[in-house]
């Protein structure tokens, strides 16, 4: 590498040298870096967490999210890759996977110091995509000076099926005033075979593309607390959100005529229905079967009427038709079933769908 000067019209040769000769360190130097300069890595990425401590008690240097929404893992080494930083890397990711977008918040929400309403918005306004695409996949950034064979090896391997994973190689240089420079270099995939890795993947994917289609069928939340319950929505052909404008908008989304499948956080789907009534505010909901408003209709939730005067505050009501319910302890599911934190998202996986149509009809 040479540093121009183009007064004298010379080229100086820069000095190859490791992180370790000069006294810098993978955490406190490299990692601050990268955080503030992300773009050192061949694009633009949005820092959400630094230090990411894994349920494992293990800590992930970086934490990102890309354009598209997705989650990026960036592993980082001073002078060596040493021999299974990918794997390492692998265990990160696979954790990362199971994040959901309110822990995605409040991660980024620890990392900036504030809101994690302000923190969604941020991740909001930086991604190309709809925010319900948060984390619908994972990607890996290997940075290091040099890479260990063995590495080479797996990373190559790795993407052959379609992980997506990537090492840049960050290599310093210094002048003769001992001026520090840092040239990356992305080496997998290489820059000049980009386009063609990336055409070669989207049509592989092509076969499956129809599998991210939207199918029709919305997912729907089922909150349980003081303000609403299962038994309620069942009993009463309703489905529920509310405290703050970003849960009953959610419920906005949904029309007459569509059809929804509820889900239970961790126990599975309890139903199937279709939606008979646009969402208004619980106090001005009518139980369709006898004309009853739904706050003296008889709920067990004791606190479904709070805040009923304040439309922001107050709990929020879709009417539903349901085809087709089941109680608390015989939710559906499956390993690798859709599941998602928000209140009501379209529900584009078509292998969850089959299950659901076997499981509760369509």
């Amino acid at each position: 590498m040479f540093q121009v000067d183009i007064e004298a019209k010379q080229l100086r040769r820069l000095t190859p040298t490791g992180f370790s000769e000069l006294g810098l360190y993978e955490r406190f130097d490299i990692q601050e870096w990268i955080e503030k300069t992300p773009e050192i890595l061949g694009e633009e990425l949005l820092i959400i967490g630094k230090e990411v401590i894994l349920a494992s008690g293990k800590r992930l240097d970086l934490l990102a999210v890309d354009k598209n929404a997705h989650l990026v893992i960036i592993e980082l080494k001073r002078d060596s890759s040493g021999e299974a930083v990918e794997w390492q890397a692998i265990k990160y990711a696979s954790y990362c996977g199971s994040l959901l977008p309110d822990e995605i918040y409040s991660l980024f929400e620890s990392h900036l110091k504030t809101s994690a309403s302000d923190a969604r918005r941020r991740i909001e306004e930086f991604i190309d995509t709809d925010i319900e695409a948060l984390n619908g996949a994972q990607r890996i950034i290997l940075a290091s000076r040099q890479f260990n064979s063995e590495v080479i090896s797996a990373v190559l391997w790795l993407r052959e099926f379609g992980v997506n994973i990537q090492c840049t190689r960050l290599a310093p240089f210094v002048d003769a005033q001992r001026n520090l420079f840092i040239n990356p270099e992305t080496i997998i995939p290489l820059p000049e075979a980009k386009d063609y890795i990336e055409r070669k993947e989207k049509k592989q994917r092509t076969g499956s593309q129809a599998h991210r289609e939207w199918t029709g069928y919305w997912f729907v939340n089922v909150g349980e607390g003081s303000h609403r319950n299962w038994d309620d929505n069942r009993k009463f052909g309703y489905i529920g959100a509310g405290q703050g404008p970003r849960y009953s908008s959610a419920l906005k989304r949904l029309s007459v005529g569509d059809k929804i499948y509820a889900y239970m956080k961790g126990l599975g789907y309890v139903g199937f229905g279709e939606v008979t009534s646009t969402a208004v505010p619980v106090g001005d909901f009518t139980v369709e079967e006898t004309g009853t408003p739904l706050l003296n209709a008889g709920l067990t939730a004791p606190d479904a009427g709070a805040h009923c005067d304040d439309e922001d505050l107050s709990d929020w009501a879709v009417g539903v038709r349901w085809i087709h319910t089941v109680s608390r302890d015989q939710a559906r599911t499956f390993a690798g079933a859709f599941a998602n934190q928000n209140v009501v998202c379209k529900l584009r996986d078509h292998e969850t769908l089959r299950f659901l149509k076997e499981a509760f009809g369509a």
